[in-house]
């Protein structure tokens, strides 16, 4: 999918010499978790996203003509398994994720716009242990394409409208319109 670029990073592309990275966002129980690919911190929109260089790993984002859903899978790796039970707890399902790719310059100050690489939710989260003790956490993420996958439980009827709203009654009557038949305009008798 074509993508407008923003000419301050147009113009840092044409030096040659570029620096880039991916920042991530991920909706938390406990707050909004930001993260980015390399070292040191970046700030961005008043956020700062925490540098995790080499203990991150991004499956790749796929795109396509088609209106399929794509999901992407975002590992940390090496971290300590007593802090295992805070990542199942604290990251709902349904959780917001932005990534987005960036330019930055030499201070790690990004450089115009951020690309938004994908926008998606979070689906579900993999464990995994290796030799030595430390512990991977990968965190599948859906694209929002998902939704239009899943059956719809609700119905339209009064019990359900007031499981929502108590006290509601905007469908008390809407089992009565099954049978009732209109007469339009006057009869001539």
């Amino acid at each position: 999918m074509p993508r407008n670029i923003n000419p301050t990073v147009l113009a840092e592309m044409a030096t040659g010499n570029i620096r880039m990275g991916v920042l991530v966002s991920i909706a938390t129980l406990s707050g909004t978790v930001f993260a980015w690919t390399g070292y040191g911190n970046v700030v961005y929109n008043g956020n700062t996203y925490l540098g995790l260089g080499a203990l991150t790993n991004m499956s790749a984002i796929a795109e396509s003509s088609s209106v399929i859903s794509q999901g992407v899978t975002l590992t940390l790796n090496g971290v300590d398994p007593t802090n295992i039970s805070e990542a199942l707890t604290d990251i709902p399902q349904g959780g917001d994720v932005y990534i987005l790719f960036v330019v930055l310059d030499d201070c790690n100050n990004v450089v115009g716009v951020p690309i938004v690489s994908f926008a998606g939710q979070t689906d579900g989260i993999t464990i995994t242990e290796d030799a030595s003790g430390l512990s991977s956490i990968a965190l599948d993420v859906e694209n929002r394409l998902t939704q239009l996958q899943r059956d719809r439980t609700y119905r339209w009827t009064q019990a359900q409208q007031c499981e929502l709203y108590p006290g509601d009654t905007g469908f008390l009557y809407t089992a009565d319109l099954q049978d009732y038949v209109a007469v339009w305009g006057n009869t001539i008798s």
